[in-house]
């Protein structure tokens, strides 16, 4: 007993004499105990707190690197000796616009408890030793569920972890249930230490594409609790001042490192590499040189990535997980950045998108071109990625101001690029069609005039505050009157309409856009060679399959037509450039329909006679019917409730209307009434379906009353047909058609 006290104390002692590590915090264990040696500096200094999965051995629900837990912000205080608090710290009193009075008076009532008590082991006039086990162990204020045992630890200069085995679901689910099977993983919490004055935060201007922070806080006695946005970014400063100020290149103090998983395949790796460094164009822009770059990951640093602030991990990645930032939420300053490419996005690319390009034939031919697009493809969706660990949103204007005759010019893309931002909807150049003979690189977006202004506005150093509110008023008055610099993200939306007419097309039309498209599906149809056998394993077997649904090709081609009945289209509007909602035009919407009636509802032969599709085993049935009928419950579910709003924001008699669009609607299905194919007939019968569907599901005043009186035609138009001289077959088909009728109208 007394010998065990003794080894304790030693070893206890030996920790406090040795001054041989530079690290600002160190973490022992001492029997299954997790011990801190912290310095009373740091004493009340607040610590952002993230809990991420070390490994996953066989487990294929979970990834390595993932988030788990709550992200929050935490500080020891010593209140009583032998006693060091765990507080959740409230930033509201620092914030600088609360007036003097309301801080006095918020700090007069803020009673701080801490949320647990961590028990000091030694302590003198520098430093104390802490024993945190039970804070890294414990369920709330971080997880759901305690950990079991402490299995390593790790310490360097401005953060500390520990790594804790804790039981999870066996399969990865939002919320645990409480039959789930568990299993054992090993989580490392990691608790950085945050800067002692808050970076100044930028605040929020949400004609820019950056994701923010928010907080609330007291202003003064008469306007109560406001809120404040502050948009998310790396600590970025120049380390020559005074050059940087007169507009020389300048290197920054840190730059912004991501390191690569030693995973990424060697083919792979310079592709890697060059969607990092990429953005360094951005950046110039904003006056810093060598500002970001990516490197392999440190030999010393093994097992431990914690210390990495920016990391670029090459695996499966689990829905929402693609890129994970974490961040100081009192000035909105990045931390650490988590970035997840999976193999298998790859694949998806080059089935799903090089197939509506004008690449079609390079990559089905020439195995060399085949892998330069690879290349590139893997640079654009990383590039999205790292743009986003940058803070920055997605552009869904990115393409929309580009004409379509741009797009298929290759002297315009080498100037200009096919998109204002990497950020955008589109990986490929859809609307170039083999005869433009468009150079490779010209048909894939890059970082682009968008990407270079958002950074320069985030990221630009002004060095005095003042200076910095009035040089981003400039650089917004130099933008804003750029249509390639507009921005709208619907989630993100300032207004209370969410835009779905020109939000993610490629060029200012839709309809010349899906054409284009379409012609270069069209020809991948034609080609029976990429399916070698029934039993194919390449993936275009399934490609086909899936093809004419609502998650296929065909489908999302039209989708940005669809989008166009009814749809309010967001465009810049004077030097303001703010992105303000207008309805589409009635000639843009009728050009849609008759596109539909070309394109689906007549029936698209070129499917009927598609090698592709027999050799996938699928009756070309099954594709178009598929197709059609995604169709024409997007119109019947979405697309006639737009109207409305379309109708009152038009403020003109000449809008299109609910009917008009219904009777165009029937032209383009029931067209010819005597004369129909199988596939008309199906599609016509899908038709009734829809609109039977639409009655039930309770629509608003006008749209009942259209549909009623769209039936009532239906049914003349069925008695007239039934008049005339018809096959057996297509009599028959009519009779039902009429009955269908009949029965919707008895039970309205």
């Amino acid at each position: 007993m007394y010998q065990k006290i003794f080894c304790i104390l030693l070893l206890i002692q030996v920790i406090w004499s040795h001054d041989g590590c530079a690290s600002t915090f160190r973490v022992y264990p001492s029997e299954g105990r997790c011990l801190l040696d912290i310095s009373r500096t740091e004493l009340a200094r607040a610590f952002l707190v993230v809990s991420r999965l070390d490994s996953v051995r066989e487990n294929r629900t979970y990834q390595p690197g993932s988030r788990l837990g709550k992200e929050i912000v935490v500080s020891f205080k010593q209140e009583r000796a032998g006693e060091v608090g765990v507080f959740l710290p409230d930033f509201r009193i620092g914030e600088k616009e609360t007036s003097p009075e309301m801080k006095k008076l918020v700090a007069r009532n803020q009673v701080e408890m801490p949320f647990m008590i961590c028990p000091v082991q030694r302590e003198d006039q520098e430093k104390l030793l802490i024993d945190i086990t039970e804070l890294i162990m414990r369920e709330e204020p971080l997880f759901n569920a305690p950990g079991k045992r402490v299995v390593r630890f790790h310490a360097e200069d401005g953060f500390f972890a520990c790594t804790v085995m804790r039981e999870l679901p066996v399969v990865r689910r939002q919320w645990k249930r409480a039959d789930d099977e568990l299993t054992e993983m090993p989580v490392t919490t990691t608790f950085f230490l945050l800067p002692e004055t808050p970076r100044e935060g930028r605040v929020r201007d949400r004609r820019i594409g950056f994701s923010s922070v928010s907080y609330d806080y007291f202003k003064d006695e008469c306007t109560g609790i406001r809120t404040r946005h502050v948009i998310r970014r790396w600590a970025l400063e120049p380390k020559d001042v005074e050059a940087y100020l007169t507009g020389k290149l300048t290197e920054p103090q840190e730059p912004i490192v991501f390191y690569l998983d030693p995973k990424i395949p060697e083919r792979w790796k310079p592709y890697f590499v060059r969607a990092v460094e990429d953005w360094q164009r951005a950046f110039e822009v904003a006056g810093f040189r060598n500002a970001i770059v990516a490197r392999d990951i440190p030999e010393e640093t093994g097992q431990s990535l914690v210390s990495l602030r920016g990391l670029i991990l090459y695996q499966d990645s689990l829905q929402n997980e693609e890129v994970d930032v974490n961040v100081d939420p009192r000035s909105g300053q990045i931390i650490q950045a988590r970035v997840h490419w999976a193999p298998g996005v790859l694949d998806s690319l080059k089935y799903e998108w090089i197939t509506r390009s004008a690449l079609w034939q390079k990559v089905f031919d020439l195995k060399t071109e085949a892998e330069e697009i690879e290349g590139h493809l893997i640079r654009v969706t990383l590039g999205q990625r790292i743009g986003q660990a940058l803070g920055l949103l997605p552009n869904k204007l990115a393409s929309a101001w580009i004409l379509d005759k741009e797009l298929r010019d290759n002297d315009w893309l080498s100037e200009n690029g096919m998109s204002s931002s990497i950020m955008g909807d589109h990986f490929v150049n859809t609307v170039a069609q083999p005869e433009d003979r468009v150079a490779t690189e010209n048909l894939f977006p890059v970082v682009g005039s968008y990407d270079c202004w958002a950074i320069n506005w985030g990221y630009r150093y002004w060095g005095e505050e003042g200076e910095a509110v009035e040089g981003l008023q400039a650089l917004l008055r130099r933008n804003l009157n750029k249509p390639e610099h507009t921005w709208y993200y619907s989630s993100d939306s300032p207004t209370a309409i969410e835009a779905m007419a020109n939000l993610g097309t490629l060029g200012r039309d839709p309809v010349a856009g899906a054409s284009c498209a379409l012609a270069n599906v069209k020809q991948v149809f034609r080609r029976a060679d990429l399916i070698r056998n029934g039993r194919d394993t390449t993936g275009w077997g399934i490609w086909v399959r899936r093809a004419g649904g609502k998650d296929g090709v065909l489908y999302s081609i039209v989708l940005l037509v669809l989008q166009q009945f009814g749809g309010i289209e967001i465009c810049p509007e004077g030097e303001s450039c703010i992105a303000k909602p207008n309805p589409v035009g009635r000639e843009e919407q009728k050009e849609a329909l008759a596109f539909l009636s070309r394109e689906i509802f007549t029936t698209p032969y070129w499917l009927v006679l598609s090698p592709l599709v027999k050799k996938a085993g699928l009756a070309p049935s099954e594709v178009i019917a598929a197709w059609q009928n995604a169709v024409l419950e997007y119109l019947f579910e979405k697309g006639m409730s737009r109207f409305a709003l379309n109708q009152v924001m038009s403020g003109t008699t000449a809008f299109y209307t609910l009917d008009e669009f219904l009777d165009d609607l029937y032209r383009a299905v029931w067209s010819e009434a005597g004369k129909a194919d199988v596939y008309r007939e199906a599609l016509q019968m899908k038709y009734l379906e829809c609109v039977e569907k639409a009655l039930r599901r309770n629509p608003g005043r006008g749209e009942s009353v259209a549909l009623q009186v769209h039936l009532n035609k239906l049914y003349v138009v069925m008695e007239q047909a039934l008049g005339m001289s018809l096959s057996r077959e297509r009599r028959k088909s009519l009779v039902h058609c009429k009955n269908k009728i009949e029965d919707v109208i008895k039970n309205l």
